[in-house]
């Protein structure tokens, strides 16, 4: 896996937090989660598919772990989404054009 796929993602998240958020602050946590829960899922995920051959407790539990991330960083992409949205609008709309 390719270092640049790793690390770009957080990179592209950061910049368009900076350029759509009057405090750009506020998302820094949120897109800190996002990609430590979106990496580790990865990271485990790949494991799994290269250390075990059958369904014993270690990979069940791994396989577990993985999904639950995945969630978790599906959940901390919707907040950073909704609200770099909810800050473009409001810059759309009080520049008069809707």
């Amino acid at each position: 896996m390719p270092i640049a796929s790793m690390w770009k993602p957080l990179q592209a998240m950061f910049e368009i937090n900076k350029n759509s958020l009057a405090r750009p602050s506020e998302l820094t946590v949120w897109i800190g989660a996002w990609w430590f829960l979106w990496l580790s899922g990865v990271i485990s995920a790949v494991a799994l598919s290269v250390s075990v051959e059958n369904m014993d407790v270690f990979y069940c539990v791994v396989a577990g772990l993985t999904l639950l991330s995945d969630v978790l960083a599906g959940l901390c992409l919707m907040k950073i989404i909704t609200e770099i949205t909810k800050s473009q609008m409001e810059e759309y709309r009080s520049r008069n054009i809707i």
